[in-house]
């Protein structure tokens, strides 16, 4: 054993440490913004330390005039309407306008994943997307179990 080993294991061998952090039921009760648009879209989460997928299958049900999308996420996510993209790498997409987008049958596909930052652990998101209709009705799809 050399010398610089022999006081590296008389100065350090008796120090312990073990990780501290928060327990999951704090993430219950952290209180998250939510997207102003729909404050009672519930947050859905994927497993921590994870890149998580969502999909979404909706209909529209008649003539639209005007439709948008507002997401909120801890992390990041990249959103994508029938395969096109509308929303990349970022924590909250704004007001998007996905008129264009939309179709009879819809999928909405939300990617979200980790960042660099130790106060982003989970992929929480909340959200949605309204639609107006031509005959005055209006449908509003969030996020959900």
């Amino acid at each position: 054993m050399s010398n610089y080993e022999s006081k590296y294991n008389k100065e350090y061998r008796a120090f312990n440490a073990e990780w501290i952090c928060a327990p999951d039921s704090y993430l219950k009760s952290f209180e998250r913004p939510k997207a102003k648009e729909f404050p009672n879209a519930p947050f859905i989460w994927g497993r921590r330390y994870t890149r998580v997928h969502f999909r979404r299958i909706f209909k529209v049900t008649g003539s639209i005039k005007h439709a948008y999308l507002h997401m909120l996420c801890d992390n990041v996510i990249d959103i994508y309407i029938n395969g096109k993209c509308v929303c990349f790498e970022k924590q909250d997409s704004k007001l998007v306008d996905i008129t264009e987008y939309l179709v009879s049958d819809n999928i909405l596909m939300i990617r979200a994943y980790q960042t660099s930052t130790p106060y982003s652990f989970t992929s929480g998101i909340t959200g949605g997307i309204r639609i107006f209709y031509e005959n005055g009705t209006t449908e509003d799809i969030l996020t959900d179990n």
